[in-house]
């Protein structure tokens, strides 16, 4: 079963990144090996990735290291937060691919992929509990390259 998924998302990292259903079929295939190899602990951003692109909202964060990012990214909401987030994601995405012999997408494509990622993301805001109850939500962005802006909201004060 591992290797067919291995080569289904060979094949799928193979063609051009052209919509939002590419980058979810992506996810799903790293999502589900990551569950059978037990490795979600190994990949906790990536793994929190997988989830935020299946589901209409997050409100279990899974694991220390990705609530005390989120926390930072509340907390702080500087520019730097923002993208160190994401920039963690494609560091483990490309880790991920490496350790699977996959060929890591070329610039121009991990760029289309990270476009329809932020598209996707923007549906589904993230609940986080932090002794006061936040919602992050993502604007969709507007260009290829370009990160959505994010807004953070007091739900529970």
């Amino acid at each position: 079963m591992q290797s067919q998924i291995l080569e289904k998302l060979k094949k799928e990292l193979g063609k051009d990144i052209e919509n939002e259903s590419q980058v979810v079929y992506i996810l799903s295939l790293i999502r589900k090996l990551l569950e059978i190899e037990k490795l979600k602990s190994r990949y906790p951003i990536l793994n929190f990735y997988c989830n935020w692109t299946l589901h209409s909202e997050m409100t279990d964060t899974e694991g220390k290291f990705v609530n005390n990012m989120l926390r930072k990214f509340i907390e702080k909401p500087e520019e730097k937060y923002k993208l160190s987030f994401h920039l963690q994601f494609l560091e483990q995405f490309k880790t991920f691919l490496t350790k699977k012999n996959i060929t890591i997408p070329t610039k121009d494509n991990l760029e289309k992929f990270r476009y329809q990622l932020q598209k996707i993301i923007s549906n589904t805001p993230i609940f986080v509990k932090t002794g006061t109850k936040y919602k992050v939500e993502f604007n969709e962005p507007q260009n290829k390259g370009e990160s959505g802006l994010y807004i953070t909201t007091i739900i529970d004060p």
